[in-house]
């Protein structure tokens, strides 16, 4: 009886695992991140130091794997819009101090 419980218990933990969805504000946070490290990198400014992929991802306590997840989520579920309606908004923001 305690094995089908902890067999019941374990496949529950995998299949959260598998579904973690970042929150539609930490998408907002790591796209506007990743669009200033993308234009920086770009312009190269020399005096600017600008983050991989990877380190954003850490800075923001995630993984590539759950970023992509929670995109393909988004995406699905017509939410990405708005999502990056508050990434624009967070851009203008600090473009504006």
């Amino acid at each position: 009886m305690a094995k089908k419980y902890f067999f019941f218990i374990l496949c529950i933990q995998i299949a959260c695992k598998r579904t973690q969805i970042l929150s539609d504000q930490k998408m907002i946070d790591i796209i506007t991140d990743i669009c200033i490290a993308k234009n920086l990198s770009e312009y190269k400014f020399n005096n600017i130091p600008y983050y991989t992929l990877e380190e954003i991802y850490q800075i923001h306590n995630t993984k590539a794997q759950i970023f992509t997840q929670s995109y393909k989520y988004y995406i699905k579920k017509k939410k990405m819009d708005n999502i990056l309606e508050g990434a624009k908004k967070k851009l203008i923001k600090k473009l504006q101090h």
